[in-house]
């Protein structure tokens, strides 16, 4: 048996198969110089980690050149533009620099002095086209497209001219056959559903069965659904459907009666039973039909079902000859079945292309996955969620309905992927879907993320700015630990001995001040007037160790000692702390 599909489906699938035939991928604009342009599918641009939807605005030239309208062009490389119709010119400015360019000419101007494009800004149709070979070598990016169904298009078989039209010799009379048949069979079933209820309810008596309960039409041709404790009374019971006080069946709606409750008050009562004899006799007639229907179409079977075998074996054979194992091969062949599945109706096509398409599950998930995009089955989000974990391009650009991209676009939100939720939500309302409150969150995580990222940007150039000082400041750090554990070792041996102190003559004391001064307070003062310079590395601890070293040399070289010891003592042990040369008691 077949069916035809609707016509818009074949389209799309079409379209999908063919937009990118002939196409080996954009020749390089320019030698990289560090970043990639990618045209995912001639759909999505990827450029510096984003990516944008440019179908709308691409035109392809048959050389294979990309061009952008000027408005995608600039929002993809952060541009303005203006376009003067009369001179046709297009002016494109940023930050930096700004490009002039004329409608047909290679030559251009960048910031007044001449350049010589790549390809030339173009008219197409009456719209400006700008070539994406510009944007790359102004960014001085290298320019590829990708097609990922490169190796899996269908080839043209030698005998598929022969094979269709002995296809198309049967099909004519199979069609009128199982048009005849699908008509007979509704034209059956709708007698069979004429006055014919569901009835169902708890049992108030027996022979005939009077119940208390519900029935429901099976068609709209007598009477609507009937509900609320209904009196029903069914005259040929299936004893069968009996269950405790329970009974449900189908049954044929008789007659409406009048009957009286236990308070003697007027009732409705509905009887059901058997068709009548005229429902009975067009249920015969429209049988008898269908049984003649059925018999012509199963004479035309065999002719259709040889000739659709037969180009079944004949593709199948085709592409085994290029590689039985080769699962691009196999892809190959899955999609030729079903566009001709598409095209014919006939389900074995069908069968064949979900059976091949189901062996390369194991071999490889990658063309499982584009083979699965190409028949496009309620698998969306399964075969979304696969393509953008290996590719996020890829993934963005295998989709073409709006109820896709919205499906998508939610998805990428709950996988916090604001970016290219945005992208695909936006595609989505172009295509009628209703996105309002997923953009309007949408908006309020992007300015979140924004805000993130300016406070990660900023860390990051603090810390790029303390890794340009750190040399400096080792080298600094150094210097002063090398004096501070001096001090240390003089402190131990003369400076801190209160025994010591005591004996020095005043001449002596005096000697040792100026020693001090010369050793210690100075170099000190020109490290703490050099450690001023450093704007971001982290120097509290160097001030907190500074100031402790200067209080122990200021007790150290002053009078009375037998107070100022302990307390030096405690100080230089806070400043070699500071600067990690002991640890704390």
């Amino acid at each position: 048996m077949k069916k035809r599909q609707s016509i818009w489906k074949w389209m799309l699938v079409a379209a999908l198969l063919l937009s990118c035939i002939g196409n080996a991928g954009q020749a390089v604009a320019d030698k990289a110089a560090g970043s990639t342009i990618t045209m995912h599918q001639f759909s999505v641009l990827e450029w510096n980690g984003k990516r944008t939807y440019v179908g709308r605005d691409l035109y392809l030239l048959d050389d294979n050149v990309m061009y952008l309208s000027p408005k995608a062009f600039s929002e993809v490389f952060g541009m303005k533009y203006n376009y003067d119709k009369g001179k046709k010119l297009l002016t494109l400015t940023d930050d930096q620099h700004a490009y002039e360019l004329t409608v047909g000419l290679k030559q251009a101007k960048a910031d007044g002095e001449a350049m010589t494009m790549k390809h030339a800004l173009e008219s197409i149709d009456g719209k400006i086209g700008v070539p994406l070979s510009f944007g790359a070598s102004i960014r001085q990016a290298q320019l590829k497209s990708v097609d990922y169904f490169e190796g899996m298009y269908t080839d043209p078989i030698a005998a598929e001219d022969s094979l269709r039209a002995a296809y198309e010799k049967v099909s004519g009379t199979y069609d009128k056959a199982y048009s005849a048949y699908e008509k007979a069979y509704n034209a059956y079933e709708s007698a069979v559903d004429q006055n014919l209820y569901y009835v169902q309810g708890d049992i108030a008596g027996f022979d005939p069965i009077h119940m208390m309960g519900t029935s429901e039409a099976q068609s709209s041709h007598v009477m609507a659904e009937l509900f609320n404790q209904t009196n029903i009374v069914v005259q040929n019971p299936d004893k069968s459907k009996i269950s405790n006080n329970r009974y449900s069946g189908y049954h044929y709606f008789v007659k409406t009666g009048t009957g009286h409750n236990f308070l003697g008050e007027p009732v409705s009562i509905y009887y059901f039973g058997a068709p009548s004899a005229s429902s009975q006799k067009n249920i015969n007639a429209k049988k008898s039909a269908l049984a003649k229907a059925e018999a012509a179409l199963r004479t035309q079977n065999k002719p259709h079902d040889t000739a659709v075998n037969n180009w079944v074996q004949a593709v199948k054979s085709h592409y085994k000859k290029k590689g039985a194992s080769n699962p691009k091969v196999l892809g190959q062949m899955a999609t030729h079945l079903y566009v001709l599945y598409l095209d014919t109706g006939a389900y074995k096509f069908d069968d064949e292309a979900k059976a091949i398409a189901k062996s390369l599950e194991k071999s490889s998930q990658h063309t499982y996955w584009l083979v699965r995009a190409v028949f496009d089955e309620g698998d969306f989000r399964e075969r979304f969620e696969y393509f953008y974990k290996q590719n996020k391009g890829e993934a963005m650009s295998l989709i073409y309905k709006p109820e896709q991209f919205k499906a998508g676009a939610e998805m990428l939100y709950n996988m916090k992927m604001y970016d290219d939720a945005l992208a695909m939500a936006n595609e989505a309302k172009q295509g009628g879907q209703k996105v309002d409150k997923l953009l309007e969150k949408l908006k309020v995580q992007l300015a979140k993320a924004s805000e993130d990222k300016a406070k990660q940007d900023a860390d990051a150039a603090l810390a790029a700015k303390v890794a340009a000082e750190m040399p400096a400041y080792t080298a600094w750090e150094s210097e002063y630990k090398a004096l501070l554990a001096q001090f240390k070792t003089d402190y131990t041996k003369k400076y801190g001995n209160l025994e010591t102190l005591q004996s020095l003559t005043f001449e002596q004391s005096d000697a040792q001040a100026q020693e001090i001064k010369t050793k210690y307070s100075d170099p000190l003062a020109k490290l703490k007037k050099d450690m001023g310079t450093f704007q971001y590395v982290d120097i509290q601890a160097a001030k907190d160790s500074i100031s402790s070293f200067e209080q122990t040399i200021g007790y150290v070289s002053s009078g009375a000692p037998e107070v100022n010891l302990s307390l030096s003592k405690q100080t230089l042990h806070n400043a070699l702390i500071n600067m990690g040369l002991t640890s704390a008691m």
